[in-house]
């Protein structure tokens, strides 16, 4: 029953079939001594097709440095890689154009291309595989649906119209009432249309979570993140999607949260070109400024409800810390102010089986700034990156001056992904603006200050082994050493491995 199915779906004569020239371009390309000529040849034999090629390897999506008048000038400048997804791109545009109206094809064309747009990003970010491969790998990633549309007809559309637009909910249902998904119909596909493998599995893989030990190969992970990406555009609560994504990206590709944010925000634009650029529709695009703020603000929404729900009263405002705790210079806590809150805070969050986010931060090149500028002038800089740190996390954590041109804050319910976000969200605030100098005694009228962070978390996974506030400082100091060997103005994180190695 359930191999006839499947044998259904691939034996039908309304099956999707790759046009001519893409047909022709997969035949070619397998045999590894082809000229490429042979291949401009046939591309610039499409008119239309090659046409769109050239608009595309000439917009600002590829930033060529001169344009680029001929598939054969595109091939030199691009390579066969990229100029063979874009043949591929396009024909599978071509195929949804018999899509019909019971299909959504805004919506399926919004998940593909938000996700090909960030499968390329997180490719040419990591380095980790070719862009232009995690690109079209991640188009076609749904290429089955199209199949099973096109052959089941209304049965498939209403095994669609169950999800309630719910598309990770898709492939187990798809499965309970067929015994195949989208992502098996779809490699199944690409096999029949003789796709080369390295693009075959990442279409079947790419509704797994993806290993965090490696055990896929990068551009599958590139694309199953891509696909993860993709669900914030649809996600009605969107911080465990952002959680995820964090999450993914720092234990399979080792980012940093300047590359996962780098990431976030070029996806969003890249989306909206490349959908114009293959003319598809794809309706509204999420702002991912205002998605990461909101994120920081679901935050505060949570310990404060928390913090209500526990019966724990809230922190008092920097006007209200007593004299003694106060840093004199800076106007946040002093390094007794921070001694006391850990510990009492940690042991609140140990008891409740909560989380608790320790982030430190150093001044960069502080030394240097003061033997420069003199030290009116260090300590104005100081007074700007404690305002700054409490601007920005002030309302969830607290912020105190540990020590000459270090300072940390302690963020009361936080895993380690959230204090890496707000951490990232400091440091950006604390390089956007200049620090005025006037009146600090110098000829110079401002400066840039950066920080580096370093993050570490307590959170229930690690409550039997972090038994101890004093057991939290080294991890995040840890950390902060990574960022400083990391040239300075960046936030890195500790995270916790069976044998509590190094800071990502």
């Amino acid at each position: 029953m359930i191999a006839s199915k499947l044998e259904q779906v691939l034996s039908s004569s309304k099956l999707p079939t790759l046009p001519t020239v893409a047909a022709k371009l997969l035949q070619l390309t397998s045999d590894p001594d082809v000229e490429l000529r042979e291949i401009a040849k046939l591309v610039q034999y499409d008119q239309a097709l090659s046409a769109k090629i050239l608009r595309t390897i000439n917009s600002s999506y590829y930033s060529l440095a001169q344009p680029c008048p001929s598939i054969t000038r595109a091939l030199a400048y691009m390579g066969l890689s990229t100029v063979k997804s874009l043949v591929l791109g396009f024909s599978l545009v071509e195929m949804t154009r018999t899509c019909e109206d019971s299909f959504d094809l805004a919506d399926y064309w919004r998940r593909c291309v938000y996700s090909a747009a960030a499968a390329r990003r997180i490719a040419m970010v990591t380095g980790t595989c070719d862009p232009d491969e995690a690109f079209i790998a991640a188009l076609m990633q749904d290429i089955g649906m199209l199949a099973m549309h096109t052959v089941l007809g209304e049965e498939y559309d209403q095994l669609l119209a169950g999800t309630n637009d719910n598309h990770m909910m898709l492939p187990r249902r798809e499965t309970a009432a067929l015994g195949f998904n989208h992502a098996e119909a779809g490699a199944k596909l690409g096999e029949q249309w003789r796709l080369p493998n390295q693009l075959v599995e990442p279409i079947r893989l790419h509704h797994t979570r993806g290993s965090p030990f490696g055990r896929q190969n990068p551009l599958v992970n590139a694309v199953i993140l891509g696909y993860r990406i993709s669900n914030l555009v649809s996600a009605g609560d969107r911080k465990p999607v952002l959680d995820m994504v964090s999450a993914m990206s720092q234990s399979i590709f080792h980012m940093t949260p300047e590359d996962e944010r780098t990431v976030l925000l070029q996806t969003t634009e890249d989306a909206r070109e490349l959908s114009g650029l293959l003319e598809v529709h794809v309706g509204e695009l999420p702002d991912i400024e205002a998605l990461l703020a909101d994120a920081d603000d679901a935050l505060i929404r949570h310990q404060t409800e928390r913090d209500l729900e526990i019966g724990q009263p809230r922190r008092p405002a920097l006007s209200q810390v007593p004299e003694s705790m106060t840093d004199r210079l800076t106007g946040v806590g002093n390094r007794e102010h921070f001694d006391r809150e850990l510990p009492s805070l940690f042991d609140r969050a140990r008891r409740t089986d909560g989380c608790l986010g320790l982030v430190l931060v150093a001044t960069d090149r502080f030394t240097s700034l003061v033997d420069t500028l003199g030290a009116a002038a260090g300590d104005t800089a100081l007074r700007a990156i404690a305002q700054r740190l409490h601007e920005s996390v002030g309302q969830v954590g607290v912020v105190c001056r540990s020590g000459g041109e270090q300072f940390a804050v302690i963020i009361p319910g936080a895993t380690r992904m959230d204090a890496a976000r707000m951490a990232e969200r400091a440091r950006r605030h604390i390089e956007r603006d200049h620090v005025d100098l006037h009146g600090a005694g110098t000829d110079v009228e401002a400066v840039q200050v950066t920080a580096s962070i370093g993050v570490a978390a307590l959170e229930p996974a690690l409550a039997g082994t972090l038994h101890d506030s004093q057991l939290l400082i080294p991890l995040a100091a840890k950390a902060l050493d990574a960022a400083r060997h990391a040239g300075g103005n960046c936030v890195r994180i500790f995270k916790p491995r069976s044998d509590q190695s190094d800071a990502a």
